[in-house]
């Protein structure tokens, strides 16, 4: 089980960081990820944004409280920023750019709006979640630095023994691009497949939701919103986990199945791939891609995602619970590389601030 417990010794210095993104979603997933990563390195969070732990939420210190209104009026009179950093995940909240000392852009490539392009210069360099953030966002003349991301141990509440059941499980949330109009096809060529369980209400998800075929009995769909407990218990006892997903900022879906240590198969393209080293999980090759904003949109294969699944069907237990182990060693190896990257990421910018003269801490 990871732990998110303050660590002052990791960090002399504490700085004021403020999270600028929307509280829905994934999104609401990067607030919650970020804040508590901050917040262990010893640095003091405000966000601009409703985290979706709202226990998480009522410990945090909020911008419009009566405390932060006299921090204003000071940070006036003494022409110093409020923060020492704005971190914007996705989009650029160029109004309050002058509130700190620095501010990160986080972006995710898939959903990068070009309109952002305009606010480019409120950012002093871009957080990349990914490796593939390098290649399509390089072009855009601000400096890039790798740090990665890290996702919830959703694995954390229960024994990671691999149930020895073929039940599947696919998270869609609210998302057209997961992969489920392809997943739901294939399963209605298999009435003798086990039954494959698909969370997530498509109702609003446009014209390519609507056209998805539930009606197979061996399809369970659960459309209404449910409980964290609940989706933890449905995460514990299915034994695959199939999230082949089209496009992805970071991939939560992807990682949060990966904390479970179950059978995982995901689609052999990026970002998606990278969360899934080799003798981790099954990859499902893509048919073609078509750009997405600054990213790609895989399109799938449904013949090989029908092999992939039969592959993995075919293994046995104890294959099964080699690829669970592993890939929950990875999520674990890659959390703390994250934790590190960003500790060494946030002391080299404000090295470089404090040369410049552009931070006083």
């Amino acid at each position: 089980m990871i732990s998110w417990k303050r660590n002052s010794a990791t960090q002399e210095t504490s700085f004021r960081v403020c999270i600028h993104a929307a509280s829905s979603g994934g999104m609401g997933v990067d607030i919650e990820v970020l804040t508590k990563a901050l917040v262990e390195l010893g640095h003091r969070v405000w966000v601009r944004g409703k985290a979706q732990d709202s226990a998480l939420n009522k410990q945090l210190p909020k911008v419009a409280t009566a405390l932060e209104v006299a921090r204003r009026r000071s940070s006036r009179i003494l022409r110093r920023p409020l923060f020492d950093l704005n971190v914007h995940i996705e989009t650029i909240n160029e109004h309050h750019a002058h509130t700190a000392a620095m501010n990160v852009l986080m972006p995710h490539p898939e959903w990068f709006m070009p309109h952002n392009l305009v606010h480019l210069n409120a950012v002093n360099l871009l957080w990349g979640k990914a490796r593939d953030t390098l290649d399509q966002l390089g072009h855009l003349g601000k400096p890039i630095r790798l740090v990665g991301f890290t996702s919830l141990d959703r694995g954390a509440e229960f024994s990671h023994e691999l149930p020895s059941n073929n039940l599947c499980l696919h998270i869609a949330g609210h998302s057209h691009v997961k992969g489920t109009f392809a997943l739901a096809a294939v399963w209605k060529r298999h009435p003798e497949w086990p039954t494959l369980t698909i969370v997530g209400d498509l109702a609003n998800g446009g014209e390519e939701c609507s056209r998805i075929d539930f009606s197979s009995n061996n399809i369970r769909h659960i459309r209404n919103r449910i409980q964290e407990n609940e989706l933890t218990q449905l995460r514990r006892v299915h034994a695959f986990h199939l999230q082949p997903s089209e496009s992805e900022g970071f991939g939560h879906v992807v990682n949060e199945a990966s904390s479970c240590g179950r059978v995982l198969i995901t689609t052999d393209a990026p970002p998606m791939n990278e969360l899934i080293p080799p003798g981790c999980g099954l990859l499902v090759q893509p048919l073609d891609s078509s750009p997405l904003n600054f990213g790609r949109r895989y399109q799938l294969a449904p013949d090989h995602l029908e092999q992939t699944i039969a592959k993995a069907f075919a293994l046995s237990l104890e294959e099964r619970r080699a690829l669970g182990c592993r890939l929950r060693a990875e999520y674990l190896a890659r959390h703390k590389l994250f934790m590190q990257n960003l500790d060494l990421a946030l002391r080299e910018l404000f090295t470089v601030a404090s040369t410049d003269g552009g931070l006083r801490v």
